[in-house]
C-alpha cells in the first residue's frame, strides 16, 4: 500500500496548480506529504474532518475548504485516509 500511496501523492502532485499534498491515517499520523505540505497539521486537519462530519451525521464526508491569500487546501476524510490538497489560489 505504502508504494500505492506515493504514487497517488506523485500524480496529484503533477496536476496543475497543485503546490502540496498531505495523506494522514484516522489517528492523525502524517502517512505521505509532498511539496509545501507541512506534516505536523496532519492531526488538525483530521480532527477537523471528524468535527466537520459530525454536524451532519447521516452524510457522506464533507469537503473542508480553506482559502488564503496565495493558497487554496481542500481537506477530504475517506474510511481510512484524510488528504489535503494544497492548490495555488487564483
Amino acid at each position: 500500500m505504502e508504494k500505492q500511496l506515493e504514487k497517488c501523492v506523485d500524480e496529484i502532485c503533477a496536476m496543475p496548480s497543485v503546490n502540496g499534498i498531505l495523506c494522514a491515517d484516522n489517528q492523525g499520523l502524517c502517512m505521505a506529504y509532498k511539496g509545501i505540505a507541512a506534516p505536523k497539521s496532519a492531526g488538525v486537519f483530521t480532527f477537523l474532518t471528524k468535527l466537520a462530519s459530525s454536524l451532519e451525521p447521516n452524510n457522506k464526508p464533507p469537503v473542508i475548504q480553506l482559502d488564503g491569500k496565495k493558497t487554496q487546501i481542500l481537506i477530504k476524510n475517506t474510511e481510512n485516509i484524510t488528504m489535503a490538497i494544497y492548490k495555488s489560489s487564483q
